[in-house]
Parts: C-alpha cells; structure tokens; sequence
C-alpha cells in the first residue's frame, strides 16, 4: 500500500485534492513510518495548503530518517520563511 498510497497521494496533490492526499500519506505511513520520502511528499502538501507547522514537522520527521534529503532541509527552510 504505500507505494501505492505514496503515488496515488502524489497524484492529489498535484490535483490540488491535498486532503485526499494527505489520507494517501496517513495511510502510506501507518504500514512504512520509516520511509523519509513519504514525510517529505506529506510536508510538501501541507505546506501546499498553508499548513506550515505541520509541514516543518514532516520535513522533521524526513531529515531524522534520512539526514541528507536536501530536498526535505530546502523545503524546511522555505517553511520558515512564511
């Protein structure tokens, strides 16, 4: 599922359906929390839909797991920024 859900998340986000992709990640991560590019796809919804907090969070939660996700530390830095 959560190759599945973290696709099929992608896919809403770029829908602008953010709240059905943000179920596809909740999902994806139930099954695989350890999977950093899941909490970046998640941080990078959230801070889509002005949900910095939470975003900066994921990005967290992302860095933890994988500490060279630049993507993940750019886009934290971009949150801060707002």
């Amino acid at each position: 599922m959560s190759v599945t859900g973290t696709t099929k998340g992608v896919a809403l986000s770029n829908a602008n359906m953010h709240e059905k992709a943000l179920y596809c990640f909740d999902k994806a991560l139930s099954m695989e929390k350890d999977n950093d590019l899941i909490w970046f796809r998640q941080g990078i919804t959230l801070f889509h839909i002005n949900r910095l907090h939470e975003a900066v969070s994921s990005f967290d939660h992302s860095l933890r797991i994988n500490p060279d996700n630049a993507a993940a530390l750019n886009n934290k830095g971009v949150a801060f920024l707002f």
